[in-house]
């Protein structure tokens, strides 16, 4: 649908239907930050399609590949829940090998299956073909990509649209360390050089061919560039996509993929120090915590500095991620209200945050001391300044609290 829509019903609906619509927990429900009366904006973006080319015989697997289980369901399930999510109104499944069960069980709505009769001796841009004339004619571009490359991710997809939106290239891709994934998003004015193209290598072929139309999008995720042609690689694939805690390694190409300073990375990095030595006190203390997952989300809690709600954007860029634990964990570094129940991880990336004076260990006191020397000049800010003071005293209390036991 073009246009607005307007919804009445009860604020806890309508906050609902947001968190549907951003991909957030509904356990974060109350975060949503929405007043009687107001507006909520969310761009829906242009009218997409998708074609997925399940028409293989997976003779190197051994397997019917689009039904593998992977986490979240089979490659083909987890490939169409992924698109549905960003927006995609109509995927196209391209079937050949084992037609009727792949069918059967993927159903879903939204979804359409179109036969290739000949996959035994035709190519995977044959299927293409056939997916994307099977496409509706309101569909302004799609997705396109094999059935057994499902460990993209809802950020790939969303950086996608948006390069999309831009008008950057007929056909937008992604690329890590000079190699390229899937899927890749192809704008309508480019179906007809797809549909006429009989030169060598495939739709790779013609996108080697028509290079200037094709931008590389680097994202700072390996997923789009696995697949899973035999059982090693499927493995491979497996061990990824249970993995949603980052490494230190991950978290600085993050980190380098969002732009931000040199001084916001040595910020995050002597954070995520802090944030293991406060979480290995609690865990020596007897407390149930995650050190790694405490650690990942300190080193991430910036990941959006110098954007407007820095602190909310980090935190839906991480959901798109897979990282939903991470986001749960720095989404209120800024400020936790008092009148919150969190996590022994958020507290102690709030703390690690607040410990941490550019680069340097600090106290609470010195931290927003600091603040309020910068600002003190404000009436209205330097208010604000010290009532968070307050607020992030009484979290220290009771984090040391929890070490003593009494609490």
């Amino acid at each position: 649908m073009d246009g607005n829509a307007a919804v009445v019903g009860h604020i806890g609906s309508i906050r609902t239907l947001i968190c549907a619509l951003e991909g957030r927990p509904l356990e974060r429900l109350m975060d949503v930050s929405l007043d009687y009366g107001g507006v909520y904006e969310f761009q829906a973006g242009p009218p997409l399609g998708a074609v997925i080319v399940a028409a293989g015989l997976s003779s190197r697997m051994g397997g019917l590949k689009p039904l593998l289980p992977v986490p979240g369901g089979s490659m083909l399930t987890r490939e169409l829940d992924l698109l549905a999510r960003a927006g995609v109104r109509r995927t196209v499944v391209v079937t050949g090998h084992e037609a009727e069960r792949i069918r059967k069980e993927c159903a879903l709505p939204g979804v359409t299956f179109v036969h290739n009769a000949d996959y035994a001796s035709t190519k995977m841009l044959d299927s293409v073909r056939l997916g994307l004339a099977a496409l509706p004619e309101q569909a302004e571009g799609a997705f396109v990509l094999p059935a057994d490359a499902p460990a993209f991710s809802l950020f790939t997809l969303q950086r996608e649209k948006e390069a999309f939106l831009a008008g950057d290239a007929d056909c937008i891709r992604p690329v890590r360390d000079g190699g390229h994934g899937h899927p890749l998003l192809i704008r309508r004015s480019m179906f007809g050089d797809i549909a006429a193209y009989d030169g060598p290598e495939g739709l790779r072929g013609l996108l080697a061919l028509q290079a200037g139309r094709v931008l590389g999008l680097p994202l700072p995720e390996p997923g789009p560039a696995l697949d899973a042609d035999t059982p090693e690689e499927y493995r491979r694939l497996l061990e990824y996509l249970e993995q949603d805690v980052p490494d230190r390694a991950r978290c600085e190409e993050i980190l380098a993929w969002s732009g931000v300073s040199e001084e916001v990375r040595a910020h995050c990095a002597a954070a995520a120090a802090q944030a293991e030595r406060l979480a290995g006190r609690l865990r020596d203390a007897g407390r149930e915590i995650n050190v790694p997952l405490a650690r990942a989300a300190a080193m991430l809690h910036d990941v959006a500095k110098g954007r407007e709600g820095h602190d909310l954007l980090g935190a839906r860029w991480l959901r798109e991620l897979g990282m939903p634990r991470v986001a749960d964990a720095m989404e209120r570094h800024t400020d936790l209200p008092e009148r919150k129940t969190v996590t022994l991880e958020e507290l102690t990336v709030f703390l690690a945050d607040k410990t941490v004076l550019g680069s340097t260990p600090c106290t609470v006191a010195e931290r927003y001391g600091s603040r309020l020397k910068e600002y003190g000049a404000d009436a209205a800010a330097a208010e604000a300044i010290r009532r968070r003071w307050e607020r992030a005293e009484k979290w220290r209390e009771r984090y040391e609290r929890l070490l003593d036991g009494t609490e």
